[in-house]
């Protein structure tokens, strides 16, 4: 069964798109190195973190396939030059900082 995170800790959309954002640049599974001097703005995967705000609030989580479904949305990269723990790493990160009040 799974929780909905987004009840017990309701935060302004901004807030969570804020931090989903920051989760995203530093895992940086593009290689873009956003806020890197010369590279791409540290808010490069606001969009990516937009649509993944959108699932936590209506599910209450994000997992590994909607990560997925975003990169291949957004950079037509299924990221299978990942391994799955270093994905599910991700996830559990970006569920971490979505989840926090």
């Amino acid at each position: 069964m799974t929780t909905n995170t987004s009840d017990t800790h309701p935060r302004s959309d901004d807030a969570l798109v804020a931090s989903l954002t920051e989760g995203l640049a530093d895992a940086d599974l593009e290689g873009l190195q956003p806020g890197q001097p010369g590279w791409a703005p540290r808010d490069e995967y606001e969009p990516e973190a937009e649509s993944l705000a959108a699932v936590f609030r209506e599910r209450g989580t994000i997992d590994v396939a909607d990560l997925r479904a975003e990169w291949l949305h957004w950079f037509s990269d299924d990221l299978s030059g990942y391994t799955p723990d270093e994905l599910e790493a991700v996830v559990a990160d970006l569920r971490t900082r979505a989840a926090a009040p």
